[in-house]
């Protein structure tokens, strides 16, 4: 299965599978994935996830994503 990773209008990174027709972001608003500008493809579901993290935080900086042993 084939993700494919692409950004919501508020800057947001999502994924989604190959074939969807439409996300919702985390900001509400519901996104036509075929109109959407993809950014990367990724093979594995925990490839696309690790892809939206790396993005999101060259977009906001810093490490945003920890786990709960390291706060």
């Amino acid at each position: 299965m084939t993700y494919l990773i692409y950004r919501c209008d508020c800057g947001r990174v999502l994924y989604s599978k190959e074939g969807s027709k439409t996300k919702k972001c985390t900001c509400g608003k519901t996104l036509n994935v075929r109109k959407r500008r993809i950014l990367k493809i990724a093979e594995t579901a925990d490839l696309a996830a690790r892809a939206v993290q790396d993005m999101q935080e060259e977009i906001y900086g810093g490490t945003i994503f920890k786990t709960a042993d390291q706060l």
